[in-house]
């Protein structure tokens, strides 16, 4: 399947400049996501890919075949929308069928086609109803197979997911993922979940203000985010975040002093990231990785079944941890805990560009 290059790729409405300059390579039969604030252009990309949209600047390549000028009906991508598109009058199979039969297709073919995919998708008994007879998730199979079932080089997806209920949109997300690797069809996905986009995307595409923030596999992004946007927006809670200033090779701010090993020569003013996972209580983690302890105030224990939130205060700031449940008993509200940081999971970010260290 071919993959898709943006070059340059720029987008204004009006006065309003909403893509960037964009530099994009999406390589073929992944699946890569864009993800990022609402307004951040992530759709917007997706819909001049689509040929939906016009391109200010820059151009866009599907395999190696120019398609900036080219009409959406020539570029053979399918979309899959938020709101789904069904038509209310129509059958599932009508519904499935009708892009097809634009095409003057034979029937016999159409027919064909439609049982295979209604048979990937868990469909075959519900061909002959219409939308309205549907739930959610039944009306979004069916826009998934209206894509499939023209057989296109490209998938696009916008937010399809997100009028789902929770439970169903994990199921979905499973469902997804299974079709994608059945068919190896390279995959445009949209989402503003940072967690849809870490469980789905082989590569995932941070975006914000129509610029593209950093690149890479969920791993990177969540493990080495590039700057202070990527690290506060992925991750759930977020990361914490303390201001202070890095000397002598430690970090000093917000009441801690945290020796640093192997940061080098670097000074100056800082922010130093921590996610929650990556602070424990005192005793609970291998002494190698600990630093020093330090002393904090139990505000809010929020209980997720297996692990908890807990909210600390610490000079003034609120911090987060995820605490395992079996270490609970420990912790009381409103009263004190030593707390220790992974120093081996810490992140520096400059204090003026935001640029990790």
């Amino acid at each position: 399947m071919p993959g898709v290059r943006l070059e340059k790729v720029s987008k204004r409405f009006g006065e309003v400049r909403t893509l960037r300059d964009i530099d994009l390579e999406i390589a073929d039969g992944s699946f890569t996501v864009l993800v990022g604030p609402s307004g951040c252009g992530k759709t917007t990309t997706l819909r001049l890919v689509a040929g939906l949209e016009t391109v200010s600047s820059g151009r866009i390549l599907i395999g190696e075949r120019d398609v900036t000028a080219l009409e959406p009906r020539e570029r053979n991508v399918a979309m899959v929308f938020q709101n789904y598109a069904l038509y209310p009058h129509m059958t599932v199979y009508d519904n499935i069928a009708f892009g097809l039969r634009a095409k003057r297709m034979d029937e016999a073919e159409i027919r064909r086609r439609i049982l295979d995919v209604a048979a990937m998708l868990g469909l075959g008994d519900l061909l002959a109803r219409r939308p309205g007879e549907l739930s959610g998730g039944q009306q979004q199979r069916v826009a998934i197979g209206r894509a499939i079932v023209r057989e296109p080089n490209l998938f696009l997806f916008d937010e399809p997911l997100s009028n789902l209920d929770a439970k169903l949109r994990i199921g979905m997300r499973t469902e997804l993922l299974k079709l994608h690797r059945e068919l190896g069809t390279t995959t445009i996905y949209v989402t503003h979940d940072q967690e849809e986009a870490m469980t789905m995307g082989d590569r995932i595409v941070v975006m914000e203000a129509g610029e593209i923030r950093q690149t890479g596999t969920p791993r990177e992004i969540y493990f080495r985010p590039a700057d202070l946007m990527v690290a506060r927006f992925v991750g759930s809670p977020p990361m914490n975040i303390f201001e202070g200033r890095l000397e002598g090779g430690a970090f000093e701010g917000a009441g801690l002093r945290l020796p640093l090993p192997g940061i080098g020569s670097f000074a100056g003013r800082v922010l130093l990231g921590v996610r929650p996972e990556d602070i424990h209580l005192a005793g609970t983690l291998e002494p190698e990785r600990a630093s020093a302890p330090f002393s904090a105030r139990v505000e809010v224990i929020e209980l997720l079944g297996a692990r908890a939130i807990v909210t600390f205060a610490l000079e003034g700031a609120e911090i987060k941890a995820v605490v395992e449940e079996r270490q609970l008993d420990t912790l009381r509200e409103d009263t004190d805990a030593s707390l220790v940081l992974d120093h081996h999971r810490l992140h520096l970010f400059d204090a003026e560009s935001g640029e990790r260290v």
